[in-house]
């Protein structure tokens, strides 16, 4: 924008998810038809670049790549604030959604959480979480107090069964 600054994003799935109830990530892969390697959480089977596990936390589609860029934070910077806003699932109880906060893209630190589908919980001084609604979807907006401007910061959204 015309701020000069740069925004980098990253989003990261690690491990491979429960199945132990419903809604789980195996519903999601049984009701879009997906098996073999389509269904493997790390697969890509719509080639949108969003892994089925990512889509399932964001309450994407795995096999219709056009739905794919709505689902996917959105950052903002203003003046005093940067961060970025997306969709928690309240019945996405087999994951946690971590987002994370790094300077150089080395060291990676945890500024807020979600388990099991619960509400974010913040972890660092300058951080604040807003969640507004009442549905299984809630909107989420996660905000950083400005970094100098010589600064860079980087923010990944990672999911973790």
């Amino acid at each position: 924008g015309s701020s000069g600054v740069t925004v980098i994003h990253e989003l990261q799935v690690f491990g491979s998810p429960s199945s132990s109830s419903p809604p789980s990530y195996s519903t999601l892969a049984e009701t879009n038809h997906l098996s073999g390697d389509d269904a493997l959480p790390e697969a890509d089977p719509n080639h949108n670049g969003i892994s089925n596990l990512l889509e399932y936390a964001l309450g994407g589609n795995p096999v219709d790549p056009a739905a794919a860029v709505a689902i996917l934070p959105a950052f903002q910077v203003t003046s005093g604030e940067s961060g970025f806003s997306f969709t928690r699932y309240r019945d996405r109880t087999d994951i946690d959604l971590s987002v994370e906060a790094s300077l150089d893209l080395i060291a990676w630190t945890e500024i807020a959480r979600s388990t099991r589908g619960g509400a974010f919980t913040t972890s660092t001084a300058g951080i604040s979480v807003i969640e507004s609604g009442s549905g299984n979807g809630v909107p989420v907006q996660v905000k950083i107090a400005a970094v100098p401007a010589a600064s860079s910061r980087f923010l990944r959204l990672k999911v973790i069964p």
